[in-house]
């Protein structure tokens, strides 16, 4: 050295030590390495400058304390192994570069808040190396506003002397798009877990409190492990107000980077996974282990704040937000396994526009906190939130314009679940798709929406739950692999006062309703079209006493409501509970067409329930099993309620699909026209008879209709078709169709027909029933009808009439007149008196449809 003025090793204490009153001058610009190789920490606490570059080296860590001042046009504070053969280092040393290794590096580097390294930074800048732990802390500085500040923490590298620039040391490898690289280390060694603590710019002390610190664009902050911010990085205006500076070119880490200060910015995106590396995986030398990726998880906690001057804000790993980020961008993005999390501000000053949402195919987002559109240009936003494995949603929006709004949200999970837990008014399309998992809807979380779509795929998960209220204008359609569940909580609105509108429901196992379902529309048709498609097990539909399915249409329009099981194996029908009420214009169950939607085919396993339809036309159609609420031994007080839309009778219509026998048991408030259709008498019916194994479907089934107006059986020209006992009870009775129960030559006791109402009129219909049983009437028809029994010989099935004569007489007393056909010669119609009133008449209490006595 040309010339040295030292007071070093003061104590006598071997090492490279400068004590707090004490100073070491390097004259020249040569460059100068120091290794301090006594096995303890290097202590620089007093005053230490070079003219030239100056490198301090201590594989058992450096301390810089508070009262140091250091001064030099490049300094490298590093705690590495340069390697075992001095003159091997010395000769690297001399051509311009440096190995750094940390295998068996201790102690780390720790520069105390205070130091005046003002001296460093306003030159060329500052390479900082260590392993384990290495602490940043200073201030300020004095001079330039960027400065160049080198970090690495525990990744093997070679060293630039004249610039501190570092090169990580790797095998030479041909990166491909899409690929996953990996970058060994050779001589070098692995990397090594460090974590690095940032406490750069303001801190509140007195010493240069007047400026952040401002990375250079050549700086680089490597870590093999965690990197945390605790100061303020930026820089300032003219006016000393803090304004966006740069951050560092490369920036990595493989950990978890966490924001405790201020973070200002210009970069155009902020933790990029394009950063140079920053996607590559690398793995252990030494093992072949591989450890987590360049660009880690970021953490922006409680009290930190990001300002981004970019549209984008990119992490290759975790990004979690629970301070405050500002930026102008409309994407927050990860990599493959990214997840971003949510709690805290986020602001875009973006135009009204597409703010996506996207994490890794292996990742979740979970979105609370505040999202805030701060642009005061109004428009609508989009809101798009992707994810692999899953979708949480409680997050508030806002806006910086009173005339902004959110126009559209979806909202799609790969194979997790999609949870929407806060409300969310938007003027179009609401959009949540699980493609395997389910579908929730909070009670925290309900949705006003113009349509509202809502689909769970999933084959081991694909369940929709709906706790929240739904408004619509327009349409809900809500798909589900398997169950459908409405909670009380969440009722279900769609509602227009200018066009049509559907709610559709579409599930797998089942549709369970527990809250009002109402859909209407005042000028247009209203439809709730439900289908159940499960080929593998029955279906359920089920409507809770608190469950309700209102649709009311404006005046000419049409409001239906449709229940169709696409399952056409009658192994796999659809049961239906109703303990609510169901009120539409039209209702069908089973294989109808309500409207256009509707999907039809599969049948109906039985309609129970203590809740009532009302409406203008109920069909039901394939129904195989029982159609009542059965709750004791009185057939009278056993019938589904029914009620009559209006003052005009409702249409009741149902077709049977085969099976055991059925118990029909209605209890209908108003008037109605009565259709049933069975295979009973046709060409393709068939009989019962002796050994033959020929069965009417639902044969020996039992019909008990109660009404509080008056009933009409068909329409002229038209049959009534029902196989076993018929019993009416009105105001009135008209038949204005041949009624056909009869399906065998020796039927179960009581499977007569019975009308009971003060006035019945036939109009000249006839009955086909059963041989020896009776047509019972409680009081005188207007004609005398004919009778056909049902005759079977020769494997041949017939009917066949009782002949009637002028002196033939009917007479009624007390409940029933019953006419028979008698053993007389000539079978001549006589009068026969029955007696039993139809509440002991035990066939028409519900009962199972296995039974042998049907009730």
């Amino acid at each position: 050295m040309a010339s040295i003025s030292a007071s070093i090793n003061t104590g006598g204490v071997a090492g490279f030590d400068i004590g707090s009153g004490a100073s070491l001058t390097f004259s020249g610009t040569s460059s100068v390495l120091n290794i301090d190789a006594s096995g303890t920490p290097s202590e620089i606490l007093g005053q230490l400058s070079a003219g030239g570059p100056l490198y301090v080296a201590n594989a058992n860590g450096i301390v810089v304390g508070s009262t140091a001042t250091i001064t030099a046009p490049q300094l490298g504070l590093l705690n590495a192994s340069l390697g075992s053969n001095a003159t091997s280092v010395a000769t690297s040393f001399s051509s311009g570069t440096l190995d750094l290794s940390f295998t068996g590096v201790t102690g780390g580097v720790n520069i105390v808040s205070g130091a005046d390294l003002s001296g460093v930074l306003t030159s060329v800048g500052m390479l900082v190396a260590g392993a384990d732990t290495v602490n940043v802390n200073f201030a300020g500085y004095k001079g330039a506003t960027e400065a160049t500040l080198n970090i690495d923490g525990g990744i093997p590298a070679t060293v630039n002397v004249g610039s501190g620039t570092m090169t990580i040391s790797e095998q030479s490898v041909t990166l491909a798009s899409g690929s996953n690289n990996t970058y060994t280390y050779s001589s070098l060694g692995a990397p090594v877990h460090t974590t690095v603590n940032l406490g750069l710019g303001e801190t509140g002390t007195t010493y240069l409190t007047t400026a952040p610190f401002s990375f250079s664009a050549g700086s680089q902050i490597i870590v093999s492990g965690d990197l945390v911010n605790s100061g303020l990085l930026g820089a300032l205006d003219a006016s000393g107000s803090v304004t966006y500076g740069s951050m560092p070119g490369q920036l990595e880490w493989t950990g978890t980077f966490t924001n405790n200060g201020t973070i200002e910015t210009n970069t155009t995106t902020f933790l990029s996974s394009t950063n140079a590396a920053a996607s590559v995986a690398y793995s252990l030398s030494s093992t072949g282990a591989s450890v987590a990726p360049l660009n880690g998880n970021f953490v922006n906690a409680s009290v930190g704040v990001l300002n981004i001057d970019g549209d984008l804000l990119e992490n290759s790993g975790n990004i979690t937000n629970s301070g405050s980020i500002t930026f102008d961008g409309s994407t927050i993005q990860t990599g493959t396994a990214g997840s971003i999390v949510n709690s805290g501000t986020i602001s875009t000053n973006m135009a009204p526009g597409t703010f996506t949402v996207l994490a890794g195919n292996s990742a979740s987002v979970s979105l609370g906190g505040t999202i805030d559109f701060t642009s005061t240009a109004s428009g609508a936003y989009t809101l798009g939130v992707f994810a692999g494995t899953g979708i949480d949603y409680s997050a508030a929006l806002s806006y910086g314009s009173t005339g902004s709004s959110l126009a559209t949200a979806t909202f799609n999970a790969t194979t997790g679940d999609v949870t929407l837990a806060s409300p969310l008014v938007a003027t179009g399309l609401v959009y949540a798709k699980a493609s395997a998992g389910n579908v929730n809807i909070a009670s925290s979380g309900s949705i006003s929406a113009g349509t509202v779509d809502l689909y769970a795929s999933g084959a081991s998960a694909g369940n929709v739950t709906i706790a929240g209220a739904i408004n619509a204008s327009s349409e809900i359609g809500v798909g589900a692999a398997n169950a459908i569940n409405v909670a009380s909580s969440g009722p279900i609105t769609v509602s227009s006062t200018n066009s049509p509108v559907n709610a559709i429901f579409g599930a797998g196992s089942g549709l369970t309703i527990d809250a009002p379902v109402t859909v209407s529309s005042s000028n247009g048709d209203a439809d709730v079209i439900v289908n159940l498609y499960n080929t593998s097990a029955a279906t359920n539909f089920s409507l809770g006493s608190s469950g309700s399915v209102f649709v009311s249409a404006a005046s000419g329009s049409t409001s239906n409501f449709s229940l169709d099981t696409s399952t056409s194996t009658k192994t796999k029908p659809l049961v239906v509970v109703d303990n609510g009420k169901i009120t539409a214009g039209s209702v069908a169950l089973g294989n109808y067409s309500a409207s256009a939607k509707s999907i039809n085919g599969g049948s109906i396993s039985s309609i129970t329930g203590s809740g009532s339809i009302t409406t203008g036309n109920l069909t039901v159609g394939n129904l195989l099993g029982n159609f009542n609420n059965a709750t004791g031994s009185n057939p009278l007080k056993n019938g589904f309620a029914l009620s009559a839309m209006g003052t005009s009778p409702m249409n009741v219509s149902w077709s049977t699909a085969g099976g055991s026998k059925q118990a029909i048991n209605l209890n209908i408030t108003g008037s109605a026209l009565l259709n049933a259709t069975n295979i009973i008498g046709t060409s393709t019916g068939s009989i019962v008879s002796g050994g033959t194994s020929l069965v009417t479907p639902n044969a020996g089934s039992n019909l008990l209709i109660q009404s509080t107006g008056n009933l009409q059986v068909g329409t002229t020209g038209s049959s009534f078709n029902f196989p076993g006992g018929i019993a009416l009870v009105a105001n009135s009775i008209t038949q204005d169709a041949t009624v056909y129960n009869g399906w065998s030559t020796v039927p179960v006791a009581f499977q007569g027909i019975f009308y009971t109402a003060p006035t019945v009129t036939l109009n000249n219909n006839n009955f086909y029933t059963n041989a020896s049983t009776w047509v019972n009437f409680s009081a005188a028809p207007n004609v005398l009808p004919t009778v056909f029994t049902l005759n079977f010989a020769n494997n041949a099935y017939s009917y066949l009439p009782v002949p009637n004569t002028s002196t033939g007489s009917l007479v009624h007393q007390n409940n029933y007149t019953t006419l028979a056909n008698t053993a007389a010669a000539g079978g001549n119609w006589v009068a026969q008196v029955n007696t039993t009133p139809i509440s002991s008449l035990g066939q028409f209490v519900a009962a199972s449809a296995t039974t042998t006595t049907q009730k």
